[in-house]
């Protein structure tokens, strides 16, 4: 990390590899596979506004308890978010509440999450596993 990477004593702002599938209308054309997740997890929705898949890898000077800037997917109190994880990784997702760290989960393939799009949140690398995949979609309800 160049010093200017480090934002506070947990916080680190490093790279991510990505693939939109969905981007207010399909935008990959591997968007009809990674839709059948939704279905199977019978999330019924009025909108869909994206999926994407992201990629975390394990970077030297990453340490237990750093994690990326967090943000919210929407700031729209009707839009959910749905992780789904790839595969099982050590690169937990960071909850915020009150700009706090409240709650953390551990990716574990085919596990997912659901909440507010407008809940801060943000991801880790791992350390132990090469990489980290989650797959995220935003939609309205």
């Amino acid at each position: 990390y160049d010093t200017k990477d480090i934002l506070n004593k947990d916080m680190r702002n490093n790279f991510q590899l990505y693939h939109t599938f969905f981007l207010n209308e399909p935008y990959s054309q591997y968007y009809e596979n990674v839709i059948k997740v939704l279905n199977f997890a019978q999330i019924s929705y009025k909108k869909l506004i994206r999926i994407k898949s992201n990629l975390n890898t394990n970077i030297s000077n990453y340490k237990k308890g750093n994690y990326q800037i967090p943000h919210t997917d929407s700031e729209n109190d009707n839009t959910y978010s749905f992780l789904y994880y790839v595969n099982d990784s050590d690169g937990d997702t960071v909850f915020f509440k009150d700009n706090m760290v409240y709650d953390k989960i551990t990716p574990k393939k085919g596990k997912a999450v659901l909440f507010k799009s407008n809940l801060l949140h943000c991801a880790s690398n791992p350390i132990e596993y090469d990489y980290r995949i989650v797959t995220n979609f935003v939609f309205e309800v």
